[in-house]
């Protein structure tokens, strides 16, 4: 009896794993493989197909951010077209969630003792020289903590930099910005496809984001869209805050500074909020992607590190989905349009300069 291990990420790799090493305890007639098990040096995609193509039985090592991923989807449909070789998904930290398709049209376990004893016993069923079912039991009985506990040592926040969606990490803002440049571009053709533009921002003065030819052009691109919308720090909160730049006065012709050069871009005045606190991360939102630049009370944002990150598919593990209410939706549903009163200001304003 041969079982094919099939793995794709860092989690699903340690269930993989740890599968591997527990079930000669329970199943000793059993041969184990997974692709780790390739000797240095070999041919790997011959090692894999010959593996594949001789096994019995097929283990598919399931986890909520790998479930579309096209390895593991190449090697289920592998073991698939040998049509005899039975395929299970075996989902870890998967409960109450639906697998994704196609792995749905399989008979799926999860990764808890009832699973793990339906799996054990089906693998069982089907070999030549099965164990008596009392010493199966027997085995499983004894051997299922070790595994129980090396799969709760795979800790839930333990994944992969394509499940959380972190697509580069950058040193300064002015880096991460032009890297940006890609997202915006996507943007652009999901509006030529008769999409809104989306193009969100949350700062506190946006000082040094506005007066820049890269991002002046991104927000001319987005003023007259539908789904643009800019969330700046109320003014009268400069007194409260704990800045490099301690003049609240200044802070204040910062924001008024910000509300004049949107408006002149274009963007109405409902789409331009005040939020009656001071984040203390800069962000870019687009459909699909977010920049983030998180800076402290006493730093300058353009010197501190951002990242940039996409939308996944398990929104709610992702640091897109984290951030995109949290950041942006709520703080936005809650804030208040610029007062008409500070826009037609601006407007006169304008008119002196």
């Amino acid at each position: 009896m041969k079982l094919f291990l099939s793995w794709s990420g860092e989690r699903s790799r340690q269930v993989a794993a740890a599968l591997h090493e527990w079930l000669p305890k329970v199943l000793p007639y059993v041969e184990r493989w997974m692709s780790s098990d390739i000797p240095a040096g070999a041919r790997w995609i011959r090692e894999l197909e010959n593996n594949v193509s001789g096994a019995n039985y097929g283990v598919l090592c399931v986890t909520p951010e790998n479930d579309h991923n096209a390895w593991l989807l190449y090697e289920a449909g592998a073991l698939a077209a040998l049509k005899t070789v039975p395929l299970c998904p075996y989902l870890f930290d998967y409960e109450d969630r639906l697998i994704a398709e196609p792995l749905q049209q399989f008979q799926y376990k999860y990764a808890n003792r009832a699973g793990t004893l339906d799996l054990v016993r089906t693998v069982h069923d089907g070999s030549e020289t099965p164990l008596d079912r009392k010493d199966l039991m027997r085995r499983f009985n004894r051997f299922w903590p070790e595994l129980e506990q090396a799969l709760d040592r795979i800790s839930a926040m333990e994944m992969d930099r394509d499940s959380l969606g972190l697509e580069s990490v950058h040193i300064d803002r002015n880096d991460a910005l032009r890297a940006f440049q890609h997202a915006i571009d996507a943007e652009t053709r999901l509006m030529q496809r008769g999409y809104a533009f989306r193009f969100w921002v949350v700062g506190s003065s946006l000082r040094g984001f506005l007066h820049n030819a890269l991002t002046e052009s991104w927000l001319r691109l987005a003023a007259p869209s539908t789904d643009a919308r800019v969330l700046l720090t109320w003014p009268g909160i400069a007194d409260q805050r704990d800045m490099k730049i301690t003049d609240g006065t200044a802070f204040m012709h910062d924001v008024q500074r910000a509300v004049a050069t949107l408006r002149r871009f274009g963007f109405s005045r409902e789409r331009v909020r005040y939020y009656k606190a001071s984040p203390r991360t800069f962000a870019i939102a687009t459909s699909r992607h977010m920049l983030i630049n998180p800076y402290p009370y006493t730093g300058d944002a353009y010197n501190c590190f951002s990242i940039i990150v996409a939308a996944t598919r398990q929104a709610n593990r992702g640091i897109f989905g984290q951030y995109l209410f949290a950041h942006f939706v709520d703080p936005f549903d809650s804030a208040e349009a610029v007062p008409e009163a500070d826009w037609s200001r601006e407007e006169a304003t304008e008119r002196q300069q």
